[in-house]
């Protein structure tokens, strides 16, 4: 029933009840809201790679739960490609169970670090980390640096390589 909110600019990590059941289904899962917010708090002038920007993790409605290949998530973004539109990505695996687990549905992240940080997110509770010695990694080296900084092996990560990083 929460959404992790993560403003970069300022650090601060803020839980915001998910909208009520009446709300939500307006909304078809977790694509459909995130859409929501995008259009509510991104105006058409923002571009991808402007502070303004946001990237949501949203979860499905059944993610985390017994339903089988249901644990799945989507990534919401401006578009690069597209002027004025939104990009979505989806995808499955343990990482959006966890999340579900962890207390939340999904992830707003919004503005601009001046250094490189990663979210952990940890039984209801959330705090941005040092990144600096993750940046330009690959994936797999990256998930294995995260899993032994925090001395925990089974844990999912959502990670991006250098491509991704701006």
């Amino acid at each position: 029933g929460k959404i992790l909110r993560v403003n970069l600019s300022n650090g601060k990590l803020i839980d915001e009840d998910l909208p009520d059941e009446k709300e939500l289904r307006k909304y078809i899962g977790g694509t459909g809201l995130a859409a929501k917010i995008m259009y509510e708090e991104v105006p058409p002038s923002v571009g991808p790679e402007d502070p303004e920007n946001k990237v949501i993790l949203m979860s499905g409605p059944l993610s985390g739960t017994i339903v089988p290949s249901s644990s799945r998530y989507c990534a919401m973004t401006i578009n690069g490609s597209v002027p004025k539109s939104i990009g979505t990505g989806w995808s499955g695996g343990n990482w959006c169970a966890w999340l579900k687990q962890a207390g939340y549905d999904g992830v707003i992240v919004e503005g601009e670090s001046k250094e490189p940080v990663y979210l952990w997110v940890h039984e209801g509770k959330a705090e941005l980390k040092d990144a600096g010695k993750l940046w330009g990694r690959e994936t797999e080296k990256t998930m294995e640096l995260i899993k032994d900084e925090l001395g925990i092996p089974d844990i999912s990560v959502a990670c991006i390589g250098p491509a991704g990083e701006i």
